[in-house]
């Protein structure tokens, strides 16, 4: 049998962002993945000479964040080359405001001006932001198990501001403004301003995984593709290594899973290794919601622009509550990312390629058919070019992403909701001795794959501090 200090299961963004720090502090690192392709939800492919997001994605902080921090931690700074991006397009019922990235009140408030608020709300609102973008993290963390619409409401009813924050708040943790936390929230802010500025991978965002792989690589580590792991193995009420589907076992004292932390616990190592306790915590755990993702390949540019956000109501609670009574809206809130005019190199010259996407409560049995033809109306309404200049389209429903990456299709992992958020986020470090976990399932803070890469910081930290007691 083959032994390594650390076993990693999985190569999302969390799996190979640990294994790669693990594996630069000297542990000989082997990292297992099930697929034929690293990254999980942060991976790419090829299509007619187009390179496409296998989701849709946002990189609120770039380099200046988690996802830079782990480089700079392998002495890698520079293996990701990122394209910077200051500003967010909103589209409000067809008015546009460009949202500027900054902490310098001049920039945001000439942009203000225009939204459909009364100067003297206006006037609090700004400086509600800035004592917001000041607050210690101690306050932040004061206000984790305060739902972002309960917090906001203390402070204005207009019905924009509403709008506004509760579809940012979607496109950050792909739940309804009601249930995200407002510490969670205002941290990403925070991070987003002290960044100074977004971004985007220029080779898309399969350049991210790859980064930290080829670090794994380059400290010793090794890294196993369409290796699929069968169960976790106790001996002595601890973690000894895994078997394989094939039969064969590694052994490791150490263990870290990248997959969903209920199948870990259930599935790969049985709930009687645990505490009832513990399980029934487990089991009790909300995901994200899914989402319709739509991935449009065009012959020739229909826009300039890089991203943007469309919110087609006032009335966001309404609108939520519309999809979970699994009601089809007249128009889709959207979030498109036009990855083509980020990276030209993303798609053959001169034509352009368009991702956009909506998020959605996960159903089972659901005929996703015409949830998929009326996103794909709301985004030609907003784009009436499209359909005579597309050469083909690749659609993403919730079921295919519960078929990929299990979790109900959840497009985050474990949800950023008030209790599941801060102090109250699943434990990196589980009871079982050896076992721990890492990605959008435990520790961490963040939007998405910054929210991976921030648990993988801590999983590192937590891991190299266990060997030395």
């Amino acid at each position: 049998m083959s032994d390594y200090d650390v076993i990693v299961i999985g190569g999302g963004i969390g799996g190979t962002g640990v294994g790669a720090l693990l594996a630069y502090r000297g542990l000989k690192v082997l990292l297992l993945e099930k697929n034929s392709f690293i990254g999980g939800r942060c991976s790419s492919y090829k299509k007619d000479g187009f390179t496409v997001s296998s989701y849709i994605h946002a990189f609120s902080s770039s380099d200046k964040g988690a996802l830079g921090e782990i480089l700079r931690k392998i002495k890698m700074p520079d293996e990701i080359d990122w394209v910077q991006q200051s500003s967010a397009l909103l589209n409000f019922k067809g008015i546009e405001f460009n949202l500027p990235i900054s902490s310098d009140i001049n920039k945001v408030l000439e942009i203000a001006k225009r939204m459909p608020i009364p100067q003297n709300e206006l006037e609090k609102l700004l400086k509600l932001n800035m004592d917001m973008l000041s607050l210690s993290s101690k306050k932040v963390h004061a206000l984790d198990e305060l739902d972002l619409k309960s917090w906001l409401s203390q402070h204005t009813d207009n019905s924009f501001v509403h709008a506004m924050t509760a579809f940012l708040s979607a496109a950050s943790f792909v739940i309804p403004y009601y249930e995200a936390s407002t510490g969670e929230y205002i941290r990403i802010l925070q991070n987003m301003v002290a960044a100074g500025q977004g971004g985007y991978p220029r080779g898309d965002c399969i350049t991210i995984p790859q980064a930290y792989c080829k670090g794994i690589e380059k400290y010793g580590g090794a890294i196993k593709l369409n290796t699929e792991v069968k169960r976790i193995i106790i001996e002595n009420d601890r973690v000894s290594g895994v078997e394989l589907l094939d039969g064969k076992k590694i052994n490791s004292k150490i263990v870290i899973s990248n997959v969903n932390i209920k199948n870990t616990v259930f599935d790969l190592v049985g709930q009687e290794f645990f505490e009832n306790k513990y399980t029934k915590y487990l089991k009790d755990l909300k995901y994200s919601w899914s989402a319709i993702v739509l991935k449009i390949a065009l012959k020739k540019k229909v826009t300039e622009h890089t991203a943007f956000i469309y919110f087609p109501t006032d009335n966001p609670v309404e609108y939520f509550q519309q999809l979970e009574r699994r009601k089809i809206p007249d128009e889709f809130f959207l979030w498109v990312v036009v990855p083509s005019n980020i990276d030209p190199n993303l798609a053959p010259h001169g034509k352009q390629l368009i991702c956009c996407g909506t998020p959605l409560p996960y159903s089972k049995h659901e005929d996703w058919s015409p949830w998929v033809e009326q996103c794909y109306t709301t985004l030609i309404n907003l784009m009436p070019e499209i359909p005579k200049h597309q050469l083909w389209q690749d659609i993403v429903t919730p079921s295919d992403i519960e078929r990929v990456l299990g979790e109900e299709g959840a497009v985050i992992g474990i949800a950023q909701t008030i209790d599941q958020v801060g102090k109250n986020r699943p434990s990196i470090k589980s009871p079982l001795p050896g076992l721990y976990f890492v990605g959008a399932e435990a520790g961490g803070w963040g939007i998405g794959t910054e929210l991976a890469a921030q648990s993988a910081l801590e999983c590192a930290k937590i891991v190299l501090k266990d060997l030395k007691t």
